[in-house]
């Protein structure tokens, strides 16, 4: 189950990159659904219950991937990173 929501926890990540909001509000809030939403994938599959780790591993991990690819294309828009993180610094 760990290793389930750690995956999650990357398009957690990703989702608040991508919405612009605090990275770590964002992946708090995707791991508790997806840890609830889990439990609710074991009880319904109760003969199968990997089924629903394979699930959410393979659908977190897809997500956070194609929100990454969409944030660098963004990037590759604004400039280095750097100077979108520090404008003062970089003018």
């Amino acid at each position: 189950m760990s290793d389930t929501l750690s995956h999650v926890s990357l398009a957690g990540v990703a989702f608040g990159l991508f919405l612009g909001i605090s990275p770590t509000l964002s992946t708090m809030i995707i791991v508790i659904i997806a840890a609830v939403f889990l439990e609710y994938l074991r009880t319904l599959f109760k003969d199968f219950m990997e089924i629903g780790t394979a699930i959410l591993m393979s659908t977190g991990l897809a997500l956070a991937l194609g929100t990454d690819a969409w944030w660098w294309e963004k990037l590759d828009e604004l400039g280095s990173i750097f100077v979108w993180f520090y404008p003062n610094h970089y003018g």
